[in-house]
């Protein structure tokens, strides 16, 4: 009997670090700008390594400047090349 409460409350306590680590990679993802319910699960089911990616995220608004300008860039290269030829 004492072995089954030990491991049910093991379990408790892995259940409450999972639901813990789960929100704040989902909070963290939220900021930046990043779909929550994903980052939940990411969270949820990989601990502390979500987490850690989560605080590792870029911003995703930096993200779509930096592609924004890229096609800016891209673009004004091809009509460079179009009026040289």
């Amino acid at each position: 009997m004492d072995e089954l409460l030990l491991i049910l409350i093991r379990l408790i306590f892995l259940l409450v670090f999972c639901i813990e680590s789960a929100y704040l990679t989902r909070y963290l993802a939220t900021l930046k700008g990043y779909t929550p319910k994903s980052w939940f699960i990411i969270g949820f089911f990989c601990g502390i390594l979500g987490l850690i990616t989560a605080v590792g995220l870029p911003l995703k608004k930096n993200i779509d400047e930096a592609q924004d300008s890229e096609k800016k860039s891209d673009r004004r290269g091809s009509e460079n090349m179009s009026k040289t030829n």
